[in-house]
């Protein structure tokens, strides 16, 4: 019996610590515009993969663009409009 509590409580405190996956819309050409939650500039977050990986880290994170001409991941915590630049790869919520 004591088993099967700890079991229970363990399957319970996982639903509170599970990471939230936000699923992104990818847009090409479409440099996003809006509120600031973070900027990297470093090599691990210059791919989609990285940039986006990033945004889904941040709770409060509505949309990345990955600017590939000024080679830096932008995380937004909200979208206030775009522009049209064929460098960039954005994802919104």
């Amino acid at each position: 019996m004591k088993y099967l509590t700890s079991l229970l409580l363990v399957g319970a405190l996982g639903l509170f610590v599970a990471p939230v996956s936000a699923d992104f819309v990818i847009k090409e050409g479409r440099k996003l515009n809006g509120t600031l939650l973070t900027v990297k500039k470093t090599k691990k977050y210059l791919s989609l993969a990285g940039c986006q990986k990033l945004a889904e880290k941040k709770s409060k994170a509505a949309a990345f663009v990955l600017d590939n001409k000024e080679k830096k991941c932008i995380v937004l915590k909200s979208v206030t409009g775009w522009t049209k630049d064929p460098e960039v790869v954005s994802g919104s919520v």
